[in-house]
């Protein structure tokens, strides 16, 4: 029986917008890994007197501009509702085999990230890997001897299963998110069929099986309680509006998103959650910047301009072409750069720009995903139609 109120789904465009920003920042986080690795200070060290600007930026409550943790809970927050939006008007047919679909939605654009990886290592194997100012954390991402089917079956495959495959070569580490990615969205799938039974049963085998996760992975167990998060927005069809509660909430993830376990901006938190301040404040930032956002009729106005829009739709393309064309930028401009901190700025900048251009011609891939989900949907429909009257 269905006990669900009717209701108006509408299109939340600021989350369209919040999600193109939060890539951005992926981007810088992963600039900074690069360029300047004293901003993350991963190892956790004593950060060198010559770099005092890396040093205060590391220190203070800025580092939100590029938390690409936080980002990345951002997304998946976002993505519990988005993927819970409208429950009403779905049959459990629809979550079962989007279940399915969903795959194709997700590996199709990290596939061909993967390939379009291969095509950047082929191009520059060989050649004298003399990247100025660029850190050792580039390695990882440089495969010397790439294949074609090793870069096909890691974004096909080995992406969702957290392991390289075929060569043992990881093509775009960044597709990590991939696993908690389709994870979330079973997640999110199963409540919803619960959610027609019972809401209570659905909201806590839910929030149950998140937590479950826990002792066995932090990072994945936080993920899945973010798709909750968002799974409870679009269940309780939450539209207060609070233009004070908004900003604070936005704020408040703002500055839960600077933390670095060793900031001194952070001292009075670490000294109670320890090593697990980082995770456990990104964490929380996303959830907390993504309600700010819908609940402040301000900011949600403000981020439903077209620009803001078009940069959401840029999003996902961005995330996953961002570091082929980092490697790309860097290569290409070895002959004329140095490690100053000018010339590393100025290929920062290339490589943030070229990754918004060139996520413009991946957009037709990203809606090639979509539609041959849904093409496989429909096509299953139609064949269990056909056993039903045959």
């Amino acid at each position: 029986m269905n006990t669900l109120p009717p209701r108006m789904v509408t299109k939340l465009k600021c989350l369209d917008s919040v999600r193109g920003i939060a890539s951005l920042v992926v981007v810088l986080s992963h600039l900074s890994l690069v360029y300047f690795i004293y901003l993350h200070n991963i190892d956790g060290g004593k950060i060198p007197a010559k770099f005092p600007v890396q040093n205060y930026i590391h220190n203070s409550i800025f580092a939100f501009l590029y938390s690409g943790t936080s980002a990345v809970f951002i997304f998946f927050v976002m993505s519990g509702i988005v993927l819970s939006r409208g429950i009403e008007k779905k049959t459990d047919g629809y979550y079962y085999l989007t279940s399915f679909t969903r795959y194709f939605r997700l590996a199709i654009p990290a596939t061909f990230s993967c390939l379009l990886m291969f095509v950047i290592l082929f191009y520059i194997s060989g050649s004298n890997y003399n990247l100025p100012g660029a850190s050792e954390w580039l390695n990882s991402f440089i495969i010397a001897n790439p294949t074609l089917i090793g870069a096909f079956l890691y974004g096909a495959i080995g992406s969702f299963l957290g392991v390289p495959v075929w060569d043992g070569q990881a093509y775009n580490p960044v597709l990590w998110t991939m696993k908690i990615e389709l994870i979330g969205s079973l997640y999110v799938y199963m409540a919803c069929i619960l959610l027609k039974r019972n809401k209570i049963l659905s909201l806590a085998v839910f929030l149950i099986a998140s937590l479950a996760l826990l002792p066995f992975n932090v990072t994945m167990g936080l993920s899945m309680v973010c798709f909750y998060c968002g799974f409870i927005y679009s269940v309780f069809n939450i539209n207060y509006k609070n233009n004070f509660l908004g900003i604070l909430l936005i704020i408040v993830g703002f500055y839960f998103a600077g933390i670095h376990n060793d900031s001194s901006s952070y001292e009075w938190i670490t000294k109670f959650l320890k090593k697990h301040s980082y995770l456990i404040l990104n964490f929380l930032s996303g959830i907390f910047i993504v309600y700010g956002v819908l609940i402040s009729s301000v900011i949600s106005h403000i981020l439903e301009k077209k620009w803001f829009v078009y940069l959401g739709k840029l999003s996902f393309p961005i995330y996953i072409i961002h570091m082929p064309v980092i490697i790309l930028t860097i290569y290409l401009t070895r002959d004329f750069a140095n490690d100053s901190v000018v010339s590393m700025l100025a290929v920062s900048a290339a490589s943030i720009f070229f990754s918004i251009v060139l996520a413009r011609f991946v957009v037709p891939v990203d809606d090639f995903s979509i539609s041959f989900s849904k093409a496989v949907y429909n096509k299953i429909t139609r064949l269990g139609r056909f056993r039903k009257t045959s």
